[in-house]
């Protein structure tokens, strides 16, 4: 096997360090990550802030991040102590060391996330940017910034195998567990990059490489990467 995938870590290096905070993703390029992926959620008052849930814990109350301001959630904090970061100063920093997998997980109109992007002196090619929602791909179908679209799904069934037509979708998704050789031919006859998550465990390491994905989204991108390379090199 000659195939090296990407060592994608699933927000941050979270096995390790809490997800989605500034700590992950240092610790996951300092574990020599190709990319970080994280989650982004818009806020009441416009800023994308790094979250995976849509609603936020914190002393006994809940935060629906939709309807609260980010004046109030840059009040909290995580567990490890830190702040909720704002999308657009994880890009700053990281940029362009490292590339970066930013999830939206809630409807945005594309200007929104333009003006984010905007802010920012960067190079907008080291973002992919992945949703479960169709209606966020096609949002942002022009990729006017120089960015790549992914999509993720669970399941390819007949909806999804026509949705990832689209020619502006660059990179398709699946859950590991409905990862096949079927699937993968047709996602390859499609001329669609392949990254497959969550992804932690040796034997399943070994099933992404024998089917040739494009790139591996996993909590322990030290170790999986280690997998990774006994596997090529033997």
């Amino acid at each position: 096997m000659t195939n090296k995938p990407l060592i994608i870590a699933h927000r941050g290096a979270s096995a390790e360090a809490y997800e989605n905070s500034f700590s992950a993703f240092k610790l996951a390029v300092e574990q020599k990550a190709d990319m970080i992926e994280l989650d982004t959620h818009l806020t009441k008052d416009g800023f994308f802030i790094v979250h995976h849930d849509p609603e936020i814990k914190y002393n006994n109350r809940s935060y629906l991040i939709k309807e609260t301001t980010f004046e109030e959630l840059k009040k909290i904090k995580l567990p490890n102590n830190e702040r909720i970061p704002l999308l657009k100063d994880v890009l700053q920093q990281f940029i362009p060391s490292i590339s970066i997998n930013v999830e939206i997980k809630c409807k945005i109109k594309k200007e929104q996330f333009y003006d984010c992007l905007r802010e920012i002196d960067i190079d907008y090619s080291k973002i992919m940017v992945s949703s479960f929602h169709p209606e966020v791909i096609e949002e942002l179908k022009n990729r006017k910034l120089g960015f790549s679209l992914a999509f993720l799904f669970l399941f390819p069934n007949k909806k999804v195998k026509e949705f990832i037509k689209r020619e502006y979708i660059d990179t398709v998704n699946p859950y590991y567990r409905f990862l096949n050789k079927s699937n993968m031919q047709y996602f390859k006859k499609l001329n669609k990059k392949v990254v497959t998550w969550t992804v932690d465990k040796k034997r399943t390491i070994k099933k992404c490489l024998k089917l040739k994905v494009d790139g591996i989204i996993t909590n322990k991108p030290r170790d999986t990467r280690k997998i990774v390379e006994e596997e090529l090199s033997s």
